[in-house]
């Protein structure tokens, strides 16, 4: 008998973690509220964050190779994250003063 395929999201290396235990308690509530479970959940933010994992770990290979801009490389990664949640802090303002408005609307 043939086997069913595997979705695309479940092909990949697996991870297997024990976390804190008020970890796992956030980490459920943010699942919960995004109505997903906690594994989908962490699985979604590694892959949205895979361009920023990428450079981070570019960086820490380059000071365990010993060259000296590896320092500027994990600024300029931290910089672009610190841009990405400015960019989504504004995303998230807008998005209010949409729902505010239709809310006014009603």
């Amino acid at each position: 008998m043939a086997k069913a395929p595997t979705p695309r999201d479940r092909v990949g290396g697996r991870v297997n973690l024990t976390l804190p235990p008020e970890v796992d308690l956030v980490l459920g509530r943010l699942a919960e509220a995004a109505g997903t479970g906690k594994a989908s959940f962490v699985r979604e933010w590694l892959v949205s964050m895979t361009p920023q994992l990428s450079q981070m770990a570019e960086a820490l290979e380059a000071a365990k190779a010993g060259q000296m801009d590896s320092l500027s490389m994990m600024s300029k990664t931290l910089r672009g994250a610190v841009q990405g949640g400015q960019q989504a802090q504004l995303e998230l303002t807008k998005l209010r003063a949409v729902v505010r408005k239709r809310k006014l609307l009603k």
